[in-house]
């Protein structure tokens, strides 16, 4: 909310300057604007020798005046840049305040859940998804880290879904992410499509919990992340 808060306050003091910027140019009058020496532009401008230096401020001719706002100008418009850059970028899970039922994985700065209910790939998928996450994506820093988990423990359903699938283009497996998934991560002759018809990805208990390629449709445990 801080962020979105400075954000409209840039917006607005752009706007402002940009009136006062444009009002400037086109003005050919001697007439001075008076700004304290702290202001950092003030400072630039007097070793620049745009301006003079009395007492506690800092005078600029009228014609001069078209250039220093500009320069305030173009410093808003970095600012803004760099708020709107914040604002479009996905907020990392703070620790403590990860969804509810969801662990903090401090490594790597994410949440997680771990689903010890069978379902389907797609249904695990969706359950995630409304659950503003998605299967997880593993990568060499963590995969023995959830590997693990899958391994401490059990139930009907022992091999644990996560979040790749080749249904998009057969052999061509990729995490949800988008990222390829790393060779070394499959379990000895995996995947193998066997009977043509797997085409999504476990962690599988027969493997000792390497990743296998496994029937979309067969019901597992799975991984939500966020």
């Amino acid at each position: 909310m801080k962020t979105i808060i400075q954000f409209v306050v840039l917006v607005v003091l752009h706007q402002l300057l940009a009136r006062d910027a444009y009002a400037a140019d086109g003005e050919a009058t001697d007439r001075s604007v008076k700004m304290f020496l702290g202001d950092s532009v003030c400072q630039r401008s007097i070793q620049e020798d745009i301006k003079s230096e009395m007492d506690d401020t800092c005078t600029v001719k009228g014609d001069n005046q078209y250039a220093i706002l500009a320069r305030k100008l173009d410093a808003l418009n970095k600012n803004i840049s760099d708020l709107s850059l914040k604002l479009s970028t996905k907020p990392e899970p703070v620790p403590g305040v990860c969804p509810r039922g969801y662990v903090y994985y401090q490594p790597e700065r994410f949440c997680y859940q771990f689903h010890g209910d069978c379902k389907s790939w797609p249904q695990a998928r969706q359950i995630c998804l409304q659950e503003g996450a998605d299967l997880i994506s593993l990568k060499e820093s963590n995969f023995n880290f959830f590997m693990d988990l899958a391994r401490s423990t059990t139930s009907e359903c022992s091999s644990v879904w996560v979040g790749t699938t080749d249904v998009a283009s057969e052999g061509q497996w990729s995490w949800l992410n988008g990222v390829r998934v790393t060779a070394s991560f499959w379990a000895p002759g995996q995947p193998d499509n066997w009977a043509n018809k797997e085409n999504c990805g476990d962690l599988a208990g027969f493997f000792d919990y390497k990743l296998n390629d496994e029937d979309c449709r067969t019901k597992l445990r799975y991984i939500c992340s966020v």
